[in-house]
């Protein structure tokens, strides 16, 4: 085994064995106090606990069942306010689907319009060309939403349903 010669090989290893036993003594040392320290919560409290009066400690007791009370109904109006937040976001898509339809359905219009002209059943051959009953109330000669609402999904928004 070749034996270490310089000052500067000499002080790495010194380097190398010294950091992790420094560490090591240090993780330790944490521990021991940690574990001190939290024996020194649990016999403070223990001290104080026995301090306490009857009294005291059924007033420490109603405090602490009333603030269990508080945030269960916290929780409680949370879930509730989850539960109207879902319920308002699926009818705000299904109002979204429906005006998506009437959009696809109004896009038809114009070419359903003229196949129907000679048809006996004009609004039955439109309902049946454009997928709903439309009209030009509804749509206009362009193709278009008439009077669309200002929720009125975009064309992009349309292109999934």
């Amino acid at each position: 085994m070749q034996s270490i010669k310089s000052k500067g090989e000499r002080a790495a290893w010194g380097i190398v064995v010294v950091v992790p036993l420094v560490l090591l003594v240090l993780g330790a040392l944490g521990v021991y106090v940690t574990v001190r320290w939290e024996d020194a919560v649990r016999r403070e409290r223990a001290r104080i606990e026995a301090a306490l009066t009857p009294e005291r400690r059924q007033a420490r007791d109603l405090q602490q069942q009333q603030q269990r009370q508080a945030e269960e109904r916290r929780l409680q109006a949370n879930e509730q306010a989850y539960a109207r937040s879902v319920e308002e976001q699926k009818r705000a898509h299904a109002v979204e689907v429906e005006l998506c339809a009437l959009r696809s359905a109004c896009s038809k219009y114009p070419a359903a319009r003229q196949d129907c002209a000679t048809a006996a059943n004009f609004s039955r051959c439109i309902e049946i060309k454009t997928g709903r009953a439309v009209d030009e109330g509804t749509c206009t000669l362009k193709g278009e939403v008439s009077n669309p609402p200002d929720n009125m999904p975009g064309w992009f928004a349309c292109l999934g349903d």
